[in-house]
This record gives structure tokens, sequence and C-alpha cells, in this order.
């Protein structure tokens, strides 16, 4: 004992003199310690310094540069205040890791605090992030396959609407009473029971930031607490007089009942939430690979953890110099580095390549070719796909409802008593909403295997010539403070329908958007059929009015009018919407569409059932949504 005793101490007056540490758990009771006089001490510390420094360099700037582009999309939607809270506590952990391996001496309260607080928020950050993405994708297929009908069609199927009104008379309805809108007469939601609205209220309170931040706030305190707890009660981890490692037989601060909660959620993180988090997030196909950071982070604790566990009880044991050049902490370090890149760095990057994409390739495209998808049943059924993973439905459902409304409009002045219908008269792009299905969205996809009626267009696109005609090059469709594109609407060049002519800019047959369309069906300025407007009043609930359950992202000045419209006694016309419906259809043509065009080149991703992993996963055929899988 005497002996051994002797040894420890001397190893320990060797590594205090050459200024470093050789690990965790040290156990070189037996026998003389390892001869560590062909290692340069100095050398190895200026270099462990100046990688920590350009570590806590990079890990800033990176930390600054997605603090800055936390408006984009593939930022946004994965949980900024969440991800920001990971990456300031992982950096403290690292920062007291690799005060362990550079100075001489570290105070363990230090550790304790650091462990119990920086590694625990690490973990459940990366937990909560999960959670935040799983519950944003579902609640978008929920209101895509529950809203698809939200507004009851009251048009015959078997009598397609009139297009035409150049010879409809308005006098009928123009001077009923009954046209006005009375403050708040139709009740919220009229065609919904109250419990769908509650639980639409709920799902969304639960797929938001805010809420999910305000459970990790309890989980850290809860943690802060057992901290304190134990700094009050411990004698191995004191503040005065201080411990450090240094001090302690093994070289190491103990590891003890201090670290017991910490402890815990990393056992239930390893060997519960990772193969948890694996089944519920694979078929999560978001645009901006957010599913992809989450799941790395995820993945990076295990292989660490096994490494870390082998450096310790194997390669302290059998190599102790090993740790003095390659120390255990180390693993740790480089697995918070790991969960920082993909969900900072590479998303930071991915603000400025993806923005880049979107904008030359709707540069490369029209509306025309867009209206061929809005007005083909299965191809906006496939396009909503897209919208769901770009955690963007809520425009496609509100042109959906917002096209229904104006076919029932054109229905309801056509059959009226004093009016007479055209005899060219055509019915609607799109009369037959895809809601007739039995499932809604639930469509098969196209086979990407034969020719369909959009691969014409989509080979157009990539023709450098084929310039945007109609829209507005003053418009800015990215970036937090986009101009109204209704105003720059109002500046654009009209098409000349029905022309001859072989210019892209003049040979559509319609005008580029259904909102569009419309205006030259029935005049704007004719007010609401009265039976029609329970339709139009739930429509503003749910799309238009403040804290709506589907409110879209409307300029202050054309929400505003459509909000006093609503509010104020008086008739409302059939075109209150249309303004909203421009800003609507623009804003998926400059978003969506480009990520729909890309799902279309690179087709579903079928799983082969062949393959070991989708056998232990239990993959069915049929389980996987239908549509787009981006």
């Amino acid at each position: 004992m005497e002996q051994a005793a002797a040894s420890m101490m001397a190893l320990r007056r060797l590594l205090s003199e050459n200024g470093t540490h050789v690990g965790i758990h040290r156990r070189l009771d037996l026998g003389p310690p390892p001869d560590y006089s062909v290692v340069d001490f100095g050398l190895i510390e200026r270099i462990y310094g100046t990688f920590f420094a350009v570590l806590a360099v990079w890990w800033l700037a990176s930390l600054g540069l997605y603090i800055r582009r936390r408006h984009t999309p593939c930022i946004a939607e994965g949980g900024v205040c969440l991800t920001v809270v990971g990456a300031i506590s992982g950096l403290l952990v690292c920062a007291d890791l690799g005060l362990h391996i550079v100075l001489k001496r570290w105070p363990c309260s230090a550790t304790m605090w650091t462990i119990n607080l920086g590694l625990s928020t690490t973990i459940l950050t990366i937990f909560f992030r999960g959670v935040l993405v799983f519950r944003k994708y579902n609640l978008c297929h929920w209101k895509a396959s529950f809203f698809t009908t939200l507004l009851s069609d009251p048009i015959p199927r078997d009598r397609p609407p009139v297009s035409s009104a150049s010879s409809i008379s308005a006098t009928s309805v123009a001077t009923s009473t009954e046209g006005l809108v009375r403050p708040r007469t139709s009740s919220s939601q009229q065609d919904q029971p109250p419990a769908a609205v509650t639980s639409m209220r709920r799902r969304q309170t639960q797929a938001s930031e805010p809420h999910l931040t305000s459970h990790l706030a309890v989980w850290v305190t809860l943690f802060a607490i057992w901290t304190i707890m134990a700094q009050v009660l411990t004698t191995k981890n004191r503040l005065w007089p201080a411990v450090d490692y240094s001090d302690t037989s093994n070289m190491r601060c103990a590891l003890g009942w201090e670290y017991a909660p910490v402890t815990a959620l990393l056992a239930l993180y390893l060997f519960v939430g990772c193969p948890l988090a694996s089944m519920k997030l694979r078929d999560v196909n978001d645009a901006y690979g957010i599913r992809t950071a989450v799941w790395t982070g995820i993945a990076a604790g295990i292989p660490a953890f096994i490494v870390y566990i082998f450096w310790v009880f194997y390669v302290e044991r059998k190599w102790p110099a090993v740790l003095v050049v390659f120390p255990d902490q180390l693993w740790t370090i480089l697995a918070e580095v790991a969960n920082h890149t993909t969900a900072v760095f590479l998303p930071a990057v991915r603000s400025f390549t993806e923005e880049n994409r979107r904008r030359s390739v709707t540069l490369c495209l029209n509306m025309e070719s867009f209206q061929k998808v809005l007005n083909n049943p299965i191809l906006f059924a496939e396009f909503k796909q897209v919208a769901i993973a770009d955690f963007n439905v809520d425009n496609a459902l509100f042109y959906e409802e917002y096209t229904s409304l104006q076919d029932a409009v054109l229905a309801a002045y056509a059959n009226s008593p004093n009016t007479t219908a055209p005899a060219t008269a055509t019915p609607s792009p799109r009369s037959s909403s895809i809601s007739e299905t039995p499932h809604g969205i639930e469509l098969e996809p196209i086979s990407y295997n034969k020719p369909s009626d959009i691969a014409p267009w989509v080979e157009e696109c990539r023709d450098p010539t084929f310039t945007l005609p109609s829209r507005p090059n003053t418009v800015a469709i990215f970036g937090p403070r986009r101009r109204s594109v209704a105003d720059a609407w109002s500046k654009r060049k009209e098409p000349v329908i029905g022309s001859s002519s072989n210019s892209p800019s003049t040979t559509i047959q319609q005008p580029p958007s259904t909102a569009c369309n419309h205006a030259y069906q029935v005049p704007r300025e004719w007010i609401i059929p009265p039976h029609l407007l329970a339709r139009f009043q739930s429509f503003h609930d749910t799309f238009t009015s403040r804290n709506a359950p589907l409110e879209v992202n409307l300029p202050s000045s054309v929400a505003d009018v459509i909000r006093r419209a609503f509010m104020k006694r008086g008739p409302v016309q059939v075109g209150i919407f249309d303004e909203a419906a421009k800003e609507v259809v623009w804003g998926m043509f400059g978003n969506t569409f480009p990520a729909y065009l890309k799902a279309r080149e690179e087709g579903p991703k079928c799983p082969d059932t062949d393959r070991w992993w989708n056998r232990f996963w239990g993959w069915r055929p049929g389980k996987r949504r239908a549509g787009v899988d981006v």
C-alpha cells in the first residue's frame, strides 16, 4: 500500500510539473507509473489550446450567423430558440472539458454545474426539436385532411357552374336587404362542431416553439434545483476550500450521487429516446433537412458514449499514456461539435443555398406553368403534399377553398331567376375539386416512369429563354421585408385572353391565376348572394381573421380591408378576397412551387422491403403517406 501510494504521489507531482492531466476514473494503484519522459506536455498544451480557440471562434461565428438568418424558412421552422439554447449549453460543456485538458487545475464544482445543467440542456433541446418537427409535420397533415371539406360546396356536381357573366343580371340580389353582413351574425366555424376548432387550437399550441420552450424551462429549473442541493450537501465538489482534479487520488473529480439526474437522463436519451425518435421521425419528410439535422444530433451521442466507455475502462487501464495525447473528454467534445454542426452551422449555410436555388428556379418559370398545377386536381394534390413538407399548407388550403367559393358565387348568379346563362358557358378550370375523393388528399401518386402532362412544361422551364412574363421584376418574394404583391400586380401587363400570338406572354388562354379568372366572370363589386354569407364569414374566420386557425400571411393593408368589411354593417362584395388570393398565389409560386419542381424531378423515394433495416422497423407497403416524398 505504501509503495502504491508513493507511486501515485510521484505521478501527481510529475503531471503537475508538466501541466496536464491524463483523464477520468484513473486506476493506477498497481505497479509503477508509466514513463512520461518522452511526452512533450508543452507542445500538447499548445496544440489543444489552439484547437479550442479556433473551435470557440467557429462556434460563436456560426451561432451569430444562425441568429442573423433566423427569419429564413429552413431555420425558422426548426425552432430558433431551442437551437440557440442548445448551442450555448454545448459551448459551456466544451469550454469546461477543454479547460480540463489545457489547464493544470480546474474546480470540480464548476464541472458539476456544467455537466448537470449544460449537458442536460443539450440533450433536452435535441429532444424537443425532434418533437417540434414531428408535431409540425403531423399538424400540416391534419390540416390538409381535416379542412379539405371545411366549407361544404352547395354546387350540384351533375351541373357544372357557369364561368361567364356577360348576360347576368344582379338586380334581384343587389337590391336585397338580406345581403347585409351584420356584425358577428354568422358564428365562427359554422360548418364544424366546436370540438374541431378546439382540437385545432390545441394542436397548434402543442406544435408551437413557445409551448415546448416552456417545457424545457421547467426541466432546466428542476436540474438547477438539484444542483443547488448537491452543492450544499457535497464534500467532493465543494466550493470552499475548492477541490480540483489534482487534489484527488485518481486525478479526476469524483462522479458520485451529485450526477445522478443527468446520468439517468443520458441513459433514457441513449436507450429510449434515440430508438423512439428513429421510429417517429422516419416518415417526417420536411423540405429543409430539419429531420436529418435532428436525427444526426441524436445519433451522434451513441457512438461517442460507446467510445467513451471503451476509453475509460479499457484504454486507460492498458495504455495510460494514450490519454495524455488523446484525453477521454475529447469524445464528449466531438459529440457536441457534431450536434452543433448539424443544428446550427449547416442550416445557416443552407439558408443561403436554398434561397438562391429557389430564386433561380423561380426566375426560370412563369405563372402559366404554375396554373397548370393549380387547375389539375391530381397535380394539385401532389402540390399540397410538398406544401406539407414545406410547412406551408395553409396557402394551398386557402386557394382551394377560395376557388370553391367563387364557383359557388358563379352558380348562384347564373341560377338566379333574372339570369340567363350564355350559350358559350364553360366549366371553371377547377370545378372538380379533389375534395370529391373519399380520403381527401390521399391520392395515388403519378407514375414517374411514364410521360405525364407535366413533362412538357417541366422541360420547357429548363429553357433559359423561358422567363416570367406576367410577374413584375420589382416584386421581392424572399426576405422578411417583402413589399405588397398586390401593389406590384396592379402595375403588371395584363395578358391577352384568347390571343393567337406565339409569344409566351400572350398564348395563355386564361389570366395567370384563378383569382384573376373570376374577375372576368362576375363583376367584383356585386354583393355576396344571401345564402353564401355564412360561407364567406366562415372563410374569413378560418383564413384571414386575427389568430385564425389557418391564418395566411398577408400584408397589413390587404388584411385590414378584409377585416373592416366583415366588422362593419353593410354589404360585402364578392371580390373581397381577391387581393388576398393574389398574395397567396404569388407566395405559393415563389416559395412552394420550386420545391415541387425539385420533388417532381427526383421522384418518389420507395423503400426497399428487402433491406434488413426496413424489416427491423416493420415497414409495410402502403404505410407511408401518399404523395411526393421530399
